[in-house]
This record gives structure tokens, C-alpha cells and sequence, in this order.
């Protein structure tokens, strides 16, 4: 774990908890809208290129220091850059939406924490986090889609941040710095803000991965096997039930010399239980040949797809993970 990103020295305000949960359906597909023909997404790196995982962690450290050291601004600047270089994409959107979260948290602290020199909050804190977010959401949607909605973690931390907008502008409309601000020269409080618990840390699920593919075509491959054996068996059964029936007749040429005799009936009864007892094991020969040939050529087709999609399945080797006051490194990749 990097460490927990230091709050501001601002007034207390309500804990704003991320809250997030990820299906991981390994053999299941994400589906991605397409970007609409007349909108004009920003040219980004092709989803298949890795981001540098240390130029990542280097931006992540480093903005980490300067919000330990309240220097919030100093901390967006390192965070924003952070997302310029690592593009949207189904890898990184966990990891991007939380460094967001970091960058409104970071943007609303800088606002409650400073002063400019005549004692007022300086709302361009707010707007800059407010522009960023719009930047977000533009990538988002070039990426997946308009109709794909945001998280909400990031809709809950964007409402908060226009609200806080909202009720600075009016203040500075009104021309009042706050009766309630603390004085220019006064000292800003040292105690921490109150956090209610923070979240899990979020590991990015691996993209394309054929492991669900790979697990059906070993399972069907197994049944076939299987449906092998049976038409082995049933062959198996046939031919004895033919050979009993041809050394039955032959054993007893003589017996039916008198039709009605009960010698000839009790050949008879034999027989027809021989030819019904070879039929049913020609029956089962013919449907496990056909149960093999079916479960065994699509298990091999499922394996073969599983198989190329773990070879094209992204991998990023190290990145970092952001969180509400939490922050640490996952590795992500292929297996």
C-alpha cells in the first residue's frame, strides 16, 4: 500500500464513501456502444497500448505528497496529468474513476482550505474540478458509449462538488466572504476530517479473458470422452449379443425339426432375446458416436477461442489503485 491520502484542514464536511461493485463474469462479453457519427471524441492511445506503469505510480506518489503537505492545487496538477496518460478504456476505468474521485476530493479541500489575501474562498478550486469532470465524462462516452452511465461514486462526488459550486457562486454574487470564515491571519485547524470507512481497494479485471472458454471446452471435451466409452461399450455389446445369437442357431439346427415342439419354442425366445439385446447395444454404439463427435469437436472449438483471446487479453503488469482514503498497487494481467 502507497498510504492513505491526507484530508484537508477545512471545516468537517458530510464523509462521502465510494461505493462500487464489480461482476466479474469471465465468460461473459462487455458490449461497447458505438461513439455517435457526429460527435468529435479526443484522439487517445489504442486500447491494446500499456501505460507506463511507473510514469503512473510516479504520478500518483507524487501527488500523494502534496496533498499530505496540503497542497492541493500541487496535488490535481500531478493527478490530472496522471489521467492524460492513461487513457480510457474497459482496463483502466476502475482505476481512472477513482484518481477522479481523488482529483474532486482534492479540488473541494482547496476550496475549504484556502484563502486568498482578502480572507475570501477562491472558487476557481471548484470550477477546475468541475472542468476536469467534464473532461471525464467526454471520455467516457467517446469510449463506451453516451447511454453507458457513470458510477456512482463519481455521480454522487460530482453532486456534491456543484452543489459546493452552486452556493459559492451565489455567495460571491452577494459579495459575502462569510461571517463564519476564519479571519485571514487566523491559523487553519489541524484536525483531520472525519471519514465513516473507506472503501475497498479496486482490482482491475482483465480484459477478453478466455478462461470461461477455455473451462467449457475442457468440460464438453470430458463429456465426449465419455460418450466415447459409451459407444465403445454399446459396439462392444452388439457383437457378443451377435455371436451368442449365431452359436445359439447353430448349436441347436435340429430343434425346431417339429415347429410346435417346446424345444423349438424355447430356441425360439432365445433368439428374439439375443436380436432385441443386440439392437439396444447398436442403438447405444450409434448415440455415443454421435455425443462424441458433437462434444468433443466443440469442446476443441471453445478451447481454440479461449486460447486466442488470452493471447490478446491486455496486460498491465503494475498500476495503482485508488480508493476514499485508501490507495495501494495491483497487478493486472493475463493467466
Amino acid at each position: 500500500m502507497l498510504g492513505e491520502c491526507p484530508r484537508a484542514n477545512a471545516a468537517p464536511r458530510p464523509s462521502r464513501a465510494a461505493r462500487r461493485v464489480f461482476s466479474l463474469l469471465l465468460c461473459g462479453t462487455l458490449s461497447t456502444l458505438g461513439t455517435p457519427a457526429d460527435a468529435a471524441p479526443r484522439k487517445r492511445e489504442p486500447d491494446g497500448v500499456s501505460p507506463d506503469a511507473n510514469e503512473i505510480e510516479r504520478l500518483y506518489k507524487e501527488g500523494t505528497e502534496r496533498a499530505a503537505n496540503k497542497d492541493y492545487k500541487g496535488a490535481v496538477e500531478k493527478w490530472k496529468l496522471l489521467m492524460r496518460k492513461l487513457p480510457e478504456s474497459g482496463a483502466n476505468q476502475a482505476t481512472r474513476e477513482n484518481v477522479l474521485l481523488n482529483i474532486l476530493e482534492a479540488s473541494m479541500n482547496a476550496y475549504d482550505g484556502n484563502r486568498k489575501p482578502d480572507g475570501s474562498k477562491d472558487i476557481a478550486y471548484l470550477m477546475e474540478g468541475r472542468k476536469e469532470f467534464e473532461r471525464y465524462v467526454e471520455d467516457y462516452a467517446a469510449s463506451f458509449g453516451p447511454e453507458r452511465a457513470l458510477g456512482a461514486a463519481v455521480r454522487e462526488q460530482a453532486d456534491e462538488l456543484d452543489a459546493m459550486l452552486k452556493a459559492a457562486e451565489e455567495e460571491t454574487k452577494r459579495g459575502n466572504t462569510g461571517s463564519a470564515d476564519p479571519a485571514p491571519n487566523s491559523a487553519p485547524s489541524t484536525e483531520p476530517k472525519a471519514i465513516d470507512k473507506p472503501p475497498p481497494p479496486v482490482v482491475l479485471p482483465p480484459q477478453q479473458n478466455g478462461i470461461g472458454f477455455i473451462a467449457g471446452g475442457s468440460v464438453m471435451i470430458a463429456v465426449g470422452l465419455g460418450a466415447v466409452g459409451m459407444a465403445v461399450a454399446g459396439g462392444i455389446g452388439s457383437q457378443r449379443a451377435e455371436n451368442d445369437f449365431n452359436k445359439a442357431k447353430a448349436d441347436n439346427a435340429s430343434a425346431c425339426a417339429d415347429p410346435m415342439s417346446a424345444t423349438c419354442s424355447a430356441l425360439r425366445n432365445e433368439l428374439d432375446d439375443l436380436d432385441t439385446r443386440g439392437r439396444r447395444n447398436n442403438a447405444i454404439a450409434t448415440a455415443g458416436g454421435v455425443l462424441a463427435g458433437v462434444l468433443v469437436g466443440g469442446g476443441i472449438a471453445l478451447l481454440v477461442i479461449g486460447i486466442k483471446r488470452n493471447r490478446a487479453a491486455k496486460s498491465v503488469a503494475l498500476l495503482p489503485s485508488f480508493g476514499r482514503g485508501t490507495a495501494g498497487l495491483v497487478f493486472n494481467g493475463r493467466f
